[in-house]
């Protein structure tokens, strides 16, 4: 487990405003495998 940090989650819409860059890591914990997904990210709203 990590612990609890603020940058661990995902807080806020208005980090994304802030600075769009993502960087998500995921890890496979059977084989310690990880894989880094870099990009930016937008938002787009909807109806319904």
């Amino acid at each position: 487990m990590f612990p609890s940090y603020d940058g661990n989650r995902f807080v806020s819409l208005g980090n994304m405003t802030a600075d769009a860059r993502a960087g998500p890591l995921f890890i496979d914990s059977e084989t310690g495998k990880r894989l880094l997904v870099r990009g930016t990210e937008t938002s787009t709203p909807t109806t319904r």
